[in-house]
C-alpha cells in the first residue's frame, strides 16, 4: 500500500521574484535597451524627446534627414469593420525629408522593435496588414490617390528574420514581368537585424552608421564618434531616470506578478483536489504528482489570461481616448486581436471582473 505523500505546496514556493520596490524597478529599467518594449514605449511617448529620438533613428535608417512632425507611441487602431482585426503600433511617426515643401511628400512610419524569434515567419504578412490598416484608417478621407501618404514599416529585430545573415533587408512591390520598369506604390518594408552583416555595396558608408545605431538599440553599445547615437542615449538616459517611468514599471510588474500568482493559487488548489481524486484510483502519490503538474499548468494559463485582461483594459482606454472608438469597434478588436469571445468582450467593456 502506498504511503501518504507529504505535499504542502504553496504559491509562494514558485519563485517569481517580484521585487516591487522602486529601487528594484530603477535597476531593472537602467539595464534595459531600446529593443525592450517597455523602454521603447516610454522613449517614443508623445513628448518633445520622442520627436528628436524619432528623427535620429529615421534619418539614419532612411539615409537622409527626416523632420518629424508627430509621434504617437503604442497607437491602437481598430479594424476597418467591427468584425475585423485591429493593430497596435509601437511607434507611429509622421515625417518628411528636410527639403520637402509640400504635404504630399509626408511619410507615415511604423517602427516595431521585436525580440520574439517565434514571430519571424509572420513578419511579412504582419507588415502587409499594418500598412493596409494605416491606409484604411489613418489616411485622410477623400484624398486623391496620388496624394496618399507613403508608408514605411521598419522592424528592428534581435534575431535574423530571413536567416541570410544580413543586417538590412528591404521588401517592396514591383512589376514581376517587367522588373526594369519602376512601380512605386509608396509602400516600403525594412527589416533590420541588429547583429547582421553590413552590405557595403548596397548601403555604402551609411551601412556602418545603421550598424552602430542597431548595436545601441539591441546592446546599448555607443561608438565615441557617433554623435547621433550619443544624442539618442542622452534622451534614453533621461527617460530611464524619470520617477514616473520607474513607478509605472513597478506597478506593471506587480500587476503581472499578482495575475500569475492568482492563477497559480487557483491551479494549485485545483491540482491538489484533482490529484486526491486520481489518487483513490491510481495510488495517492502518483495521483497527487500528476494533479499538481496539471494544476500548475492550469494556474499558469489562468495567470496569463488575467494578465491579458489587464492589457485589454489598457487597449480599451486607448481606443476610447485617442479615437473615440465605439464599443462595437472595440469589441471587434478584443475578439480578433486578443482572442476573447463576444460575451467576454462585453464584460470587459462594462468594466466587470467576471472574467477573473
Amino acid at each position: 500500500m502506498n504511503q501518504r505523500a507529504n505535499y504542502s505546496v504553496q504559491s509562494s514556493d514558485i519563485h517569481l521574484n517580484p521585487a516591487f520596490s522602486l529601487e528594484a524597478s530603477r535597476k531593472a529599467v537602467s539595464q534595459m535597451n531600446l529593443i525592450d518594449n517597455f523602454l521603447f514605449e516610454n522613449v517614443f511617448f508623445q513628448h518633445e524627446d520622442a520627436r528628436t529620438a524619432s528623427s535620429i533613428l529615421l534619418s539614419c535608417i532612411m539615409r537622409k534627414p527626416v523632420v518629424v512632425q508627430q509621434v504617437i507611441g503604442q497607437l491602437s487602431v481598430p479594424g476597418i469593420d467591427t468584425d475585423r482585426r485591429g493593430i497596435r503600433m509601437d511607434a507611429y511617426v509622421l515625417g518628411e525629408s528636410a527639403d520637402s515643401i509640400t504635404a504630399a511628400t509626408t511619410t507615415a512610419y511604423d517602427i516595431e522593435p521585436d525580440k520574439t524569434k517565434e514571430k519571424a515567419p509572420g513578419l511579412p504578412k504582419r507588415s502587409r496588414y499594418y500598412s493596409s490598416i494605416i491606409d484604411a484608417r489613418l489616411q485622410e478621407s477623400g484624398i486623391e490617390f496620388d496624394k496618399i501618404l507613403d508608408v514605411v514599416s521598419i522592424f528592428i529585430t534581435s534575431y535574423d528574420p530571413f536567416q541570410a545573415g544580413d543586417m538590412y533587408y528591404e521588401a517592396g512591390t514591383r512589376l514581376i514581368t517587367h522588373p526594369d520598369i519602376p512601380y512605386n506604390d509608396g509602400v516600403r518594408r525594412i527589416f533590420l537585424y541588429c547583429d547582421g552583416r553590413v552590405d557595403e555595396e548596397l548601403l555604402g558608408t551609411d551601412g556602418n552608421q545603421i550598424h552602430e545605431l542597431l548595436q545601441y538599440i539591441c546592446h546599448g553599445t555607443i561608438e565615441a564618434d557617433n554623435s547621433g547615437v550619443q544624442q539618442l542615449d542622452h534622451i534614453v538616459q533621461r527617460v530611464k531616470e524619470k520617477r514616473e517611468v520607474n513607478r509605472t514599471y513597478m506597478r506593471t510588474s506587480e500587476m503581472e506578478y499578482e495575475a500569475i500568482k492568482r492563477g497559480l493559487e487557483k491551479g494549485l488548489k485545483q491540482g491538489l483536489e484533482q490529484g486526491l481524486k486520481q489518487g483513490l484510483e491510481q495510488g495517492l502519490e502518483q495521483g497527487l504528482e500528476q494533479g499538481l503538474e496539471q494544476g500548475l499548468e492550469q494556474g499558469l494559463e489562468q495567470g496569463r489570461k488575467e494578465a491579458r485582461i489587464e492589457d485589454a483594459m489598457i487597449y480599451i482606454t486607448s481606443l476610447r481616448s485617442q479615437f473615440g472608438a465605439t464599443d462595437a469597434q472595440i469589441s471587434a478588436g478584443l475578439t480578433s486581436s486578443y482572442g476573447f469571445t463576444a460575451a467576454e468582450a462585453d464584460e470587459l467593456l462594462s468594466g466587470t471582473n467576471k472574467l477573473k
